[in-house]
């Protein structure tokens, strides 16, 4: 018969759970460490942990690294009375640090991560754990994800898979490249603890950008698996996110990053010989979608200056030319319509993120 363990999880042997959990010595390893970096995210941490606390794979711990966190998210964390839950706390040092702790902290093989404001479907960490069970070639595997735009709950796919069954990923920059540049995200990831490690973890430092970096040196350095059912749900309507921020205008928009970490990254894979010859030309058309991505982003920052002098250097009809023709019609717009345009839009996302944020509140 099984039945629930000491730390959640299903044990057919209870007898031997407890001896392996209160005998000096002995320590259990789970098999996931489910690492969650906190940062302001008081409103959203609890959706977050019961996404986790509810998974149909009981088998795991949680890490709760409180990245000096000046709301209440911590002391929220530290009321849940339940033994897989860690808390750590520190000094502000960035969300890749706060990633980077909790890996040093964990006592998992397999590392699963999830953002503060995000959250799991019941059956992410059961679809993680038989895929690499099955795939024991993988170094890391991510799952489709629900992308919530707004706070009236609609949501989309973000990754259109096409199928329904597992899928090996021999070239990580060719599956960017096929599904519109959407890949693994930080909370829909399972990651193999050593690899990880072996590719240097998250680039600290950086406040955007590090999570497509690590991706891609995974990427690079092993095999992969995508399960294209929708295993996480990603909460772009919470205020401060990444595209909320997008929808917005100047000074309130965080400025665009040029994706030099991605070559610098490239580039010392290179020197180290371990980048393969065979991604070199997915690589190539990746980097080129990165770019135009950055492009994008400069039109909505409000440098079309910048975004046309870029444009016409890296003007190129390939693979990408849909939307080549895109930000060239953009371009072409007079500046007063653009911004015109641009205003009602961030008017609309201010609304939407409010509206968000007290629907939360009331949850709460």
């Amino acid at each position: 018969m099984s039945v629930r363990g000491v730390y959640g999880r299903e044990v057919k042997w209870p007898l031997v759970d407890l001896v392996l959990t209160f005998v000096p010595g002995i320590m259990y390893m789970p098999f996931f460490s489910v690492i969650i970096p906190l940062y302001n995210k008081a409103h959203y941490i609890r959706r977050s942990l019961e996404s986790v606390l509810g998974q149909t794979f009981v088998d795991f711990e949680v890490i709760v690294v409180d990245d000096g966190s000046t709301d209440d998210g911590g002391s929220i964390v530290s009321q849940y009375d339940d033994r897989r839950i860690r808390l750590i706390r520190q000094e502000n040092a960035g969300e890749c640090a706060a990633r980077n702790r909790g890996v040093s902290e964990a006592e998992s093989s397999w590392l699963a991560f999830l953002d503060a404001d995000d959250e799991y479907l019941p059956d992410f960490l059961q679809k993680m754990h038989a895929a690499v069970i099955e795939q024991p070639e993988i170094g890391f595997a991510f799952s489709n994800v629900l992308y919530r735009g707004s706070s009236s709950g609609a949501a989309r796919q973000m990754i259109p898979a096409g199928h329904n069954h597992f899928e090996i990923v021999d070239d990580y920059c060719d599956f960017l490249c096929r599904h519109s540049m959407e890949g693994a995200t930080s909370s829909s990831v399972a990651i193999r603890k050593s690899v990880l490690i072996e590719v240097g973890c998250f680039p600290v430092g950086v406040t955007r950008g590090g999570d497509t970096v690590t991706w891609l040196r995974l990427g690079w350095s092993c095999k992969s698996g995508f399960e294209p059912s929708c295993q996480a749900i990603y909460h772009a309507e919470v205020q401060g996110s990444f595209w909320e921020l997008s929808n917005g205008l100047p000074p309130k928009r965080k400025p665009p990053v040029y994706p030099d970490m991605l070559i610098a990254a490239r580039d010392d894979l290179r020197k180290n010989s371990r980048l393969p010859m065979q991604m070199e030309a997915s690589w190539d058309r990746c980097l080129r979608g990165y770019i135009l991505g950055y492009i994008i982003e400069l039109v909505r920052f409000g440098d079309r200056k910048q975004a046309r002098r870029l444009f016409l250097k890296n003007i190129k009809w390939d693979l990408w030319w849909k939307n080549t023709a895109k930000i060239a019609i953009t371009l072409l717009i007079p500046e007063r319509l653009y911004a015109q345009r641009r205003q009602l839009d961030a008017a609309n996302s201010l609304f939407r993120a409010a509206l968000g944020f007290c629907l939360c509140k009331l949850k709460n």
